[in-house]
């Protein structure tokens, strides 16, 4: 078959007061096995370069072609890189005998803006550049949800229902050993890729001090349990630790090892340690003692750097107390081959801004629509919490009102709602299609603020948000004709022109019901 070079150019990326570089990214995939691809996200380097090539996709800045072994289906694969404005992602989809050369203008101000990485459409986005441009590269692979729905009311169902998700998450890695495409040893390198994110999971429902989902059970059950997962799938294995979550399993392993020996009145609090380096004295909180007491040194140094760095991606503003974490890891590791990484995942964290909060039920019009999937937009709209049900109508005082809307119930503790967060991309595309704007109604109680904030940045919720009263949980059940007691998140709803049209309507991952939904609410 007679290859094709296909050259795409991305314009409308340039910002004033801003230095651009123009460079080229060639992709060969032609003979590829399976529409998955595995690749590292790691920067591109000389020593991958001189290794095995079909591992990393990166790009540094120089033209990158790679070849790929035998293609027999398409390859849906993304280019992802940085803008002033946020994170662009271009969706390509490449046939058996193309060749794809991929021309992109990139942001060279910002520290993370040379970094272009490809991975599999979906929700997984595993690892973070910087931290593993050194170690640890973690291969992408497409994941449709990173937990594993455990039952809540018997500890025996937990194995079983880990096995489980692990057997539906490895088919396609199964089907290519079946044919011969791989051997044991890759198979067994990738099967500990894709087990750990749900094992840390798992782990971290089991214990610490803001978990509750297995409330039933007493703390030497919670024990025994994750005894039982470590023993059986250890987490400082070779195929584990790699990549964020595998850094996190690890994490989760040293801090429980830390609650076992301090005593079970610590198991879901643990407390602070005081440590003095060079004639300083620091308080050590979270899991940092237990990372602090791992006896191998560059594990040690790894995963502080790991936890540092991924606190400061998901916290905003002022954080001085992980700055003070921050400032006893460069004390004890002075030239740590991390200080690049932390220091841009500090500095991005203190530029954050909070959630506009604007009074919409009370007067203020927002003239232009508020997306997600436009990083320039995403930023959340907060409305009043004096809001109620009867301003869905169309009303001059309100931004809401006669509008299209998907509406969803939701808690920041709610563990479904986050994995239904993790279809936003393809739920947006569908609403915007058909002008349907998105309401978020939180039900967490006043003292949950904080975290309900932090859910609304970490997951880039777009739209319209509001933390429900009292009074309109009460209107909310009382319209669905159910017990306030008895509702359960998420919850989704679909308004036309001020009325309820769907008082169960489907999750964002159930698409397809989705879809037909939309279509008959709200199609032309």
């Amino acid at each position: 078959m007679q290859r094709i070079l296909l050259i795409l150019a991305f314009a409308g990326l340039s910002l004033s007061s801003t230095i651009y570089a123009q460079s080229v990214v060639r992709i060969n995939a032609n003979e590829y096995p399976y529409p998955f691809i595995f690749v590292s996200q790691s920067k591109y380097n000389a020593d991958i370069a001189a290794g095995n090539q079909t591992d990393s996709l990166l790009w540094i800045g120089d033209t990158l072609t790679v070849q790929l072994p035998e293609m027999e289906e398409p390859l849906e694969l993304r280019l992802s890189f940085q803008t002033e404005i946020g994170r662009k992602v271009v969706p390509l989809i490449v046939f058996p005998g193309d060749t794809i050369g991929v021309e992109i203008d990139v942001n060279r101000s910002l520290p993370a803006s040379d970094l272009i990485y490809s991975e599999i459409s979906g929700p997984n986005a595993a690892g973070h550049q910087f931290l593993y441009a050194h170690e640890y590269f973690p291969p992408i692979y497409y994941m449709d949800r990173m937990n594993a729905f455990l039952p809540k009311t018997s500890k025996d169902r937990l194995f079983e229902e880990l096995q489980r998700e692990f057997t539906r998450q490895l088919q396609p890695v199964d089907q290519l050993l079946a044919a011969g495409k791989i051997d044991t040893g890759y198979y067994d390198l990738v099967r500990g890729y894709v087990e750990t994110p749900l094992l840390s999971n798992a782990v971290s429902q089991l214990y610490g001090k803001s978990y509750t989902e297995f409330e039933q059970l007493s703390i030497e059950d919670r024990q025994h349990l994750a005894e039982a997962v470590f023993a059986a799938y250890p987490p400082l294995e070779e195929k584990r630790l790699y990549g964020k979550q595998g850094s996190l399993y690890a994490i989760n392993y040293f801090s429980f090892q830390r609650a076992l020996a301090i005593g079970s009145d610590h198991f879901f609090g643990m407390p602070n340690d005081t440590v003095t380096v060079r004639g300083k004295s620091y308080i050590l909180q979270d899991a940092f003692p237990g990372i602090y007491q791992i006896e191998d040194g560059s594990l040690r140094e790894h995963l502080f750097a790991q936890m540092l760095y991924t606190y400061y991606q998901i916290l905003q503003g002022d954080n001085q107390w992980l700055d003070g974490q921050t400032d006893f890891f460069f004390r004890l590791y002075p030239r740590s081959k991390y200080r690049r990484a932390i220091q841009w995942s500090q500095e991005n964290s203190a530029n954050k801004k909070r959630p506009e909060r604007r009074m919409a039920a009370t007067g203020v019009k927002v003239k232009s629509r508020v997306r997600s999937d436009e990083a320039d937009l995403w930023q959340p709209v907060i409305l009043d919490e004096t809001w109620d049900l009867s301003l869905l109508k169309e009303s001059s005082q309100n931004v809401v009102g006669g509008k299209n809307l998907y509406i969803t119930i939701w808690s920041s503790g709610c563990e479904s709602c986050r994995e239904d967060f993790a279809f936003q991309d393809q739920t947006e595309k569908l609403l915007d299609r058909f002008r349907v704007e998105r309401l978020y109604i939180s039900v967490d109680d006043p003292e949950n603020e904080e975290a309900w904030f932090q859910q609304l940045f970490e997951r880039r919720l777009g739209g319209y948000h509001l933390r429900a009263s009292a009074a309109l949980k009460k209107e909310l059940a009382a319209a669905l004709g159910l017990g306030e007691l008895s509702m359960e998140y998420p919850h989704y709803l679909m308004v036309s022109k001020g009325k309820i049209v769907e008082k169960n309507a489907a999750r964002p991952g159930d698409f397809e019901a989705l879809q037909e939904q939309v279509f008959q609410n709200f199609g032309y």
